[in-house]
């Protein structure tokens, strides 16, 4: 797994920022994911974060899925997690598949 670094400020907040471009060589069957920051941070009701390792352990778990169905787990997860409580933020996740 490699974690990309944010580059600069939320994209779209400003209309004048600028973002430095990193490269990425993707192999078959390698997937990426994007994620808001109200996915690490989803709470449950006894206030401890979803958090990153948590992302980390899904999808090494589950990395032979495949895209859809991964993305399915993470957010059956993320739902499990909260046991309900209500958001503080929105939990947005996009997961593609490279498949040349």
């Amino acid at each position: 797994m490699r974690a990309l670094k944010s580059t600069g400020v939320p994209l779209g907040m400003l209309d004048f920022a600028a973002f430095a471009v990193e490269e990425a060589k993707l192999e078959p069957h390698d997937k990426v994911l994007i994620y808001s920051d109200g996915l690490p941070e989803a709470q449950n009701p006894s206030g401890e974060f979803f958090e990153i390792t948590r992302i980390n352990d899904l999808m090494a778990r589950s990395a032979a899925l495949d895209s859809a169905a991964l993305h399915a787990d993470l957010m059956t997860e993320v739902s499990h997690f909260v046991e309900g409580a209500e958001p503080n933020d929105d939990v947005t996740a996009v997961l593609f598949e490279y498949a040349p």
